[in-house]
């Protein structure tokens, strides 16, 4: 008669027969869908166009928030949240999402441009 108790696991003979495996920690499946969206697109031109937009919507966007807070001077809290979501955004995927950064400093960089030069305008 066995006097181990059932849940407890049998030893092994040899320690060195376990192999240890390098820690990797589990990658969240949200992160397949944001690396979709965040990769650029292939070839020369689409990149031009990509990069005109990003400006452009920065620049409509920040004029947009300027005609609101000339309507409407009491919004000036939503809009500077607005205003600094591009930057949280890109910030907190860099730091949760490294492979992705220079993508997020590109467009990063192309919405600060837009920004400026709906502040300019």
């Amino acid at each position: 008669m066995d006097s181990r108790h059932p849940l407890i696991p049998a030893r092994r003979s040899h320690p060195h027969s376990w192999k240890r495996k390098a820690y990797a920690p589990p990658a969240p499946n949200g992160w397949k869908r944001i690396r979709h969206w965040v990769r650029l697109p292939v070839g020369d031109m689409p990149i031009v166009l990509e990069a005109i937009a990003w400006v452009a919507g920065a620049t409509l966007l920040r004029m947009l928030a300027d005609w609101l807070l000339a309507l409407q001077p009491a919004l000036w809290i939503p809009v500077a949240l607005v205003l600094s979501m591009p930057a949280v955004l890109a910030i907190s995927l860099s730091i949760w999402a490294p492979p992705l950064t220079l993508i997020l400093g590109y467009r990063l960089l192309l919405t600060a441009i837009g920004l400026v030069l709906g502040g300019r305008l």
